[in-house]
């Protein structure tokens, strides 16, 4: 990472009690874009820096666990 600082600290705020699906679904989103913008940084700067980054491939997966 370019800013590769192990004593930098990161917030979230606005967050509230809601527990809605829409409410949860915007968070959701809010985190992909997060991600998003962060490797959009990271592959900005290796291709300033020499690296080509032509293509990226983004794997995950959730899984679900019910509690017997």
């Amino acid at each position: 990472s370019p800013i590769a600082d192990p004593k930098s600290k990161g917030m979230l705020c606005g967050l509230t009690l809601d527990t809605s699906e829409r409410q949860l679904a915007l968070l959701y989103l809010a985190t992909l874009q997060g991600i998003a913008y962060g490797t959009r940084h990271i592959v900005e700067h290796c291709n300033a820096h020499g690296h080509k980054v032509h293509n990226s491939l983004l794997l995950g997966s959730i899984f679900w666990m019910k509690s017997m």
